[in-house]
This record gives structure tokens, C-alpha cells and sequence, in this order.
């Protein structure tokens, strides 16, 4: 009978389409994946809470009670006092995007050619493998030519901001690091410009079963330990080539000679800004290196106090429902705590009323099967009986589990403390029910929990995600649905 049950529910999923099955397929493999890790969370921190009673109905009844809480009007209330991410800024980031999406290439030949018409042929490619391992990631690095013939044209957004280049991405955003180190600014010939691109997984299951989530000591907080070890490599990989780079050229006025930008996507992100982070505290480097970071999608790999001590050096950028930067350890073991306490009981009594509507007003179900009056009489009380049956049958094999916990379904535990968030200043990419919108907020905001939603893993992808948003963003923005970047990222969708 639970089965009969099951498959009669679980037709709802069936009627979405294609696309959304198997976005749907793919949060409930990444549910499966994490659970031996989930699990471990649970004894830690919360104690065993029944997870052998989670089953994949009830995590379907409380996507559809997470989808109907954090809605656009939600969304649009969390944001309302937050900081609006300028047009510019948003423009500007593309850029990182598209070179993150680059990093996915398949072959490093691709990469060259592809960085010879970015921008003009800006970067030379100067190192680069597609091959990955444990804590060693792909990725390439390119440096700037010194000699483009561009360098003198002037950036009309630097005229209209009196920024601080010393403060965080919000505050110098028209002097990042595309309007320095792509096609604005006149560079100065005493200083090199190097950026490491760094893959993420091809995957997003693979942050769970690939990146550990422990934390290990990391100056004077938290980090995830797997990418502190990868950002490590990275370090230990270019320290000498980097020094090669700056031989010629001395420090002077205290000014750095190097400029070197760490910027990926998912894990990549996270190994970026872990390297950004150690290149500033390592004084034979910090002395004449200038380093910062970019991410999309980066996880939650820093307790908070380090996050906040890194956001002139770290930027960290969420779309939306992405479930990547919501997932350390504690925020799974919260969410699936939340998805277990949910009553799911009277939302699938509700599904089996509207399925008897249907069945009784379909005229030509009613005709093939139950012609006449008695028929249709004795269908409409076994109906009734089934009913009675299933409450019953609840009572007996779900109410018993949910018990007291029914009282906490609807709070946010907000005394929960929060154990890894997002690295340094975080900007957020968000639907507001017409488009998308951004915001700076708060990096604690992704620590708590996981938004249970139909598109949380297709938000951490770089093309149907990160892409959309910002596109979408500054289209509204500019109400010009014909608006296009200057390079379409498109071209590079390696799937």
C-alpha cells in the first residue's frame, strides 16, 4: 500500500517537463551522495535524529513548502536595506565569468585560442593543464602583454567615480580588476599583471563526494581543508615562476610590483580565494605581491570572522538558490534536520483530493469506466473510504516520527551557529518575481541552510545560472531585452 501510495503521489513530479525532471533527478542524486557525510554531521552536531525515516516523498512535499516560503516577495523583503550592486559592477564581472567558464575547456589549446581573442589578445597564455586531481585543480595562468597598443585609452567610468582603490570590490569596482588589467587603464610598465584561473568540478555532485568537508585550523579561524591543501599547491606551483616574472623590476615607494588575480568558479572559487588569502599573509610574497580574488559559486570554506577580515582581498559571487556556497557540513545536516521535522501529511491528503476532483469531473473517465449513476455513487464512497484509510495510515506510520519536532518546521533557526560561510564580500544575484536583481550582503546569509528548491543545482552552473542572472540583471536594468555582452559566453557552454 505505501508503495501504491508513493506512485500515485509522485505522478506530480512527472508532469513538469523534461528539463525540470531532471533537474529534479539530479537533487535528489545530490541528497543520495551526501548522505554518509550528512549523517556524520547529524551525530556531531545534532545527535541522531532518524535518518533512516527520510524518504524521497517527504523531501518532494517540503520543496514544494520551501518553494512556496522563499518566494520572490521573500526575497525582495531579505534584500530590501542591502547595498544595489551598480550597473558597472555587474558588466564588470562578466568578465570573470567568462574566463571561469574558459577554465572548462577540454584541451589547453582551446584555452590559447580562445584567450587570443579575448579582449583583443590582452593575456598571453603562459601555463596551463586540464588534467585534475585530489587538491590539484586545472587550471591555466596568463599574463598581461605589456606592449598592447590599447594601453593608452581612457576609461570614461573612472571620470565619474571618486573610488578608494584600496577597499573592497563595492567600493572600487570602476577600478577592478578588468578596468586595470583588461582595456581601460594606461598600466604602468613597473608593474606585472597575472591572473590564475582555477576549474571548479565538471560536476556539482562532485563538491560532495570529492571535497571533504573538514575544517582545519587556518590563521586564526576556520577553512575548508581540501582547498586550503589546493591552494597550497598552487602556491608552491608558481612561487618560483612568479619570482621569475618580477626579477627586473623592484618595489619602489612601498608600491607592489605584481598584480596577481585568483578567479574560478565553484571549487575554483574556493582555491581562489584561499590563495588570495595566503599570498596576503606570507610576508616573502605579500612585500611585492598585490592579490585578490574572484569567485562564482564559491562554498562555504571560511568561519565567518575570516570572511569578514578578507573582503577588501576576497569577492564571492551567489545566484540565487546555488547550493554550492549554502553547503558546509552544518547547513546539510540542518537542512535535512528541517526536511525530517516537516508534516508532510495533510499536503498529500491535499494531492489526493485534487486527484479525485479530477477523476470525478472528467467526463470521459467517468463514461469508459463508471457509466452509470450507481457506479459513479459507489466510486465517490470508496474514495471516501480510501481517504479514511490514509489518515489512518499516516497517524500509524508518519505522525508517530514527527512528534514535538512538528513545532520547530517553521522556524530558521537563527541561534544556530553558523561553522563555514562564503569567503570575504558576497554579492547575491536573485530572482525579484519580473527579473533578476543584486545585492551585497552579508556572507553569514548563505551559512545557515540550503534553499530546497527546483533549481538550486542549476543555479550553481555557469551558462543556465550565473550567466542568465547577470544577463538578465543588466538587461533590466538598462530595459533593453536586446542588450549582449561583448563576448557571448555561449560559445564556450562545454557540456
Amino acid at each position: 500500500m505505501e508503495q501504491m501510495i508513493t506512485d500515485l503521489l509522485a505522478q506530480k513530479a512527472e508532469s513538469t517537463t523534461k528539463h525540470e525532471q531532471e533537474s529534479f533527478v539530479n537533487m535528489v542524486r545530490l541528497l543520495q551522495e551526501s548522505g554518509q557525510e550528512v549523517f556524520r554531521q547529524f551525530n556531531q552536531t545534532f545527535g541522531h535524529v532518524g535518518l533512516d525515516r527520510f524518504n524521497l516523498l517527504q523531501f518532494l512535499y517540503y520543496m514544494e513548502y520551501d518553494e512556496a516560503r522563499r518566494n520572490a516577495v521573500w526575497k525582495r523583503k531579505m534584500h530590501r536595506f542591502q547595498p544595489e550592486l551598480p550597473d558597472e559592477a555587474a558588466i564588470q564581472l562578466f568578465d570573470g565569468l567568462y574566463l571561469s567558464q574558459l577554465a572548462y575547456a577540454p584541451t589547453c589549446e582551446e584555452i590559447f585560442h580562445r584567450l587570443e581573442s579575448f579582449r583583443g589578445g590582452l593575456f598571453k597564455l603562459r601555463n596551463c593543464t586540464v588534467e585534475a586531481s585530489v587538491n590539484r585543480p586545472a587550471h591555466f595562468l596568463a599574463i598581461r602583454k605589456m606592449d598592447d597598443p590599447r594601453a593608452n585609452v581612457k576609461d570614461e567610468l573612472l571620470s565619474n567615480f571618486d573610488v578608494d582603490n584600496e577597499k573592497g570590490f563595492r567600493r572600487r569596482f570602476a577600478r577592478s580588476w578588468l578596468s586595470r588589467a583588461l582595456n581601460y587603464v594606461r598600466p604602468s610598465r613597473q608593474r606585472i599583471q597575472v591572473i590564475v584561473v582555477i576549474r571548479g568540478s565538471k560536476e556539482v555532485f562532485d563538491f560532495l563526494t570529492d571535497a571533504h568537508l573538514v575544517a582545519t585550523d587556518f590563521q586564526g579561524g576556520k577553512a575548508h581543508d581540501g582547498i586550503l591543501q589546493s591552494s597550497q599547491w598552487l602556491i608552491d606551483l608558481y612561487s618560483d615562476d612568479l619570482k621569475r616574472l618580477s626579477r627586473k623590476l623592484r618595489p619602489k615607494n612601498g608600491k607592489k610590483i605584481m598584480k596577481l588575480w585568483f578567479v574560478g568558479h565553484s571549487l575554483g572559487g574556493g582555491t581562489a580565494a584561499l590563495a588570495a588569502m595566503l599570498f596576503h599573509e606570507r610576508k616573502q610574497y605579500a612585500k611585492w605581491i598585490d592579490a585578490e580574488a574572484i569567485g562564482f559559486g564559491t562554498p562555504s570554506l571560511v568561519s565567518p570572522e575570516l570572511s569578514y577580515q578578507y573582503q577588501d582581498i576576497v569577492t564571492t559571487v551567489v545566484n540565487d538558490a546555488d547550493v554550492v556556497p549554502r553547503t558546509s557540513g552544518a547547513a546539510l545536516a540542518r537542512t535535512f534536520l528541517k526536511i525530517v521535522r516537516y508534516n508532510w501529511t495533510e499536503a498529500a491528503l491535499e494531492d489526493y483530493d485534487q486527484l479525485v476532483n479530477v477523476l470525478m469531473q472528467d467526463q470521459n473517465i467517468m463514461k469508459h469506466f463508471f457509466g452509470t449513476d450507481q457506479s459513479k455513487a459507489w466510486l465517490q464512497d470508496q474514495t471516501i473510504n480510501l481517504r479514511i484509510w490514509l489518515e489512518q495510515w499516516f497517524d500509524e506510520n508518519v505522525a508517530p516520527f514527527l512528534d514535538e519536532r512538528l513545532a520547530a518546521q517553521d522556524t530558521d533557526d537563527e541561534g544556530d551557529e553558523v561553522e563555514l560561510i562564503p569567503p570575504g564580500e558576497c554579492i547575491h544575484l536573485y530572482r525579484d518575481g519580473v527579473s533578476y536583481q543584486g545585492n551585497y550582503v552579508n556572507c553569514s546569509f548563505f551559512g545557515k541552510d540550503i534553499e530546497v528548491v527546483r533549481h538550486f543545482v542549476d543555479d550553481h552552473l555557469i551558462p543556465p545560472g550565473y550567466y542568465t542572472a547577470l544577463l538578465g540583471l543588466v538587461r533590466n536594468r538598462f530595459q533593453n531585452l536586446n542588450w549582449t555582452f561583448d563576448v557571448d559566453l555561449m560559445e564556450i557552454d562545454y557540456k
